[in-house]
């Protein structure tokens, strides 16, 4: 199918993608193609017909609809595919889970505790207000003047291409450091959002681990109990309380 100019561009990024380091040659061998409709599709000048891309989705293990840009899951897995769709998470997260039953039995635990949801946004928070740091930083030292500065920073919040995320990270950085008023000085740098979201993550993971200890030791009366283990009151209130040495506790 040829097409005046590039009007499918995911389709040519993607085919670019699944070819990786292959030359075309070797590329239209594992697809079943010649090298000249290879080249053709990695330049944006024709797109498959129906029957072609299908036989490149196949023998690339991945969907139509990714080739097209209709969906960013690559899997033909139909199970995969709901699953992301329905959590939101990337195929790869979605393959951790599966194959790490230790991670889906602690998810089953800790994601009914709130400090362990805010837990997990304070470090998602964390990373988007670094990466906004060190281009901030970057920007400033590379620079001659505060106007290039300007032009720089400007350049970078009105550029749709960037996830919105990170730009909401990068406007934050800026009110936090033309504001004088809200300035910190440490020992050695100026106080940023990263810090702040640092603070909060240790005071959330402080929160969870305490949380998690009072659950666990009513849990352990629960099992005690259920056990038909008769122990002293004395003996289930350290247990309960935590108050009870290690021996204590080991029934």
């Amino acid at each position: 199918m040829e097409r005046k100019g590039n009007r499918l561009p995911i389709f040519t990024k993607r085919f670019r993608e699944l070819q990786d380091k292959r030359s075309n040659t070797d590329f239209a061998d594992f697809l079943g193609l010649s090298r000249q409709t290879v080249g053709f599709y990695c330049n944006g000048d024709r797109l498959p017909d129906v029957i072609t891309l299908i036989q490149i989705a196949e023998r690339c293990n991945v969907s139509t609809d990714y080739l097209l840009g209709v969906t960013d899951i690559k899997s033909t897995d139909v199970d995969i595919q709901k699953a992301c769709g329905i959590t939101g998470l990337s195929e790869d997260a979605i393959y951790i889970l599966q194959d790490s039953f230790n991670t889906v039995d602690a998810l089953n635990v800790v994601l009914y505790e709130r400090p362990f949801r805010d837990l997990l946004l304070c470090l998602y928070s964390y990373r988007e207000s670094v990466i906004a740091e060190s281009i901030y930083n970057r920007i400033r030292n590379g620079t001659a003047t505060a106007d290039a500065s300007t032009v720089a920073f400007n350049s970078i919040l009105e550029n749709s291409n960037l996830p919105e995320d990170f730009v909401d990270s990068f406007k934050t950085h800026l009110a936090f450091c033309n504001a004088d008023d809200i300035k910190i000085s440490t020992f050695d740098s100026t106080f940023c959002p990263a810090d702040i979201y640092e603070l909060y993550a240790s005071r959330s993971l402080k929160t969870l681990m305490d949380t998690l200890s009072g659950d666990a030791r009513i849990f352990a009366e629960i099992l005690v109990a259920d056990a038909g283990i008769n122990l002293p009151p004395s003996q289930l209130s350290q247990i309960i309380n935590g108050d009870g040495t290690s021996e204590t506790r080991n029934f």
